[in-house]
């Protein structure tokens, strides 16, 4: 699908693997900091229009920033900042680096959205984008 799209689903208390079918798109500005993901497909990686060029320029790094690192204020590399070391990022994407003494997970989650959806939602928005985009 080549249309624009933009996706925020950042600081949703996701978790889990990024879904693969997001490949169908070929031009996406993708928003997925503060969530729990621990994994990336790399089909994803390879899609170079993602992200306004991040991905072209950083591979995985610009959909998210890997474990062990964050990026402020994204939770990914952009044509702005890297991905730096961070002890307690523990997940995929993370914007802050919490003091090693406090508890990154629980800090996290504390900082819910407004509106939170849930994998699902997100899953079934992913899979009936074309029947949405073709009105």
């Amino acid at each position: 699908i080549d249309a624009k799209l933009s996706i925020d689903l950042s600081r949703n208390e996701l978790q889990g693997i990024v879904p693969a079918n997001l490949a169908r798109f070929n031009s996406l500005e993708l928003y997925l900091k503060d969530n729990f993901f621990d994994g990336l497909p790399k089909a994803l990686c390879e899609k170079k229009g993602w992200n306004n060029g991040d991905v072209l320029r950083s591979g995985c790094d610009g959909i998210l920033c890997p474990k062990g690192t964050s990026s402020q204020p994204t939770g990914r590399a952009t044509d702005g900042g890297t991905c730096s070391r961070c002890s307690t990022a523990f997940y995929l994407g993370q914007s802050d680096c919490f003091s090693a003494t406090a508890d990154a997970r629980s800090i996290a989650v504390t900082q819910k959205p407004f509106l939170s959806f849930t994998c699902h939602i997100f899953l079934l928005c992913v899979l009936h984008m074309p029947f949405l985009l073709s009105f």
